[in-house]
């Protein structure tokens, strides 16, 4: 998976059933290469909202860039490439 918040993007790699990794606000992801057993969970602290997401790339970095830099948060179970 790759994180991107607007400012630097880091590429993770899960090797563990035990891999999480915490996207924060304003963090732009890319899942893929997903194993033919993988499970993927996701949890909010509220409903999902369609209005709530930013679909298109560059409408995500024109947001971004009017606020300051998040850090993608990843626990010490993921790698990165």
């Amino acid at each position: 998976m790759t994180l991107d918040n607007g400012h630097s993007k880091e590429t993770i790699r899960l090797r563990s059933e035990r891999g999480v990794v915490l996207a924060d606000k304003m963090v732009w992801h890319d899942l893929y290469n997903f194993s033919d057993d993988c499970v993927l969970m996701v949890m909010a602290t509220l409903p999902y909202e369609e209005t709530d997401y930013i679909r298109d790339y560059d409408e995500f970095k024109s947001c971004v860039n009017s606020t300051p830099p998040t850090q993608p948060v990843v626990t010490p179970q993921s790698q990165k490439e």
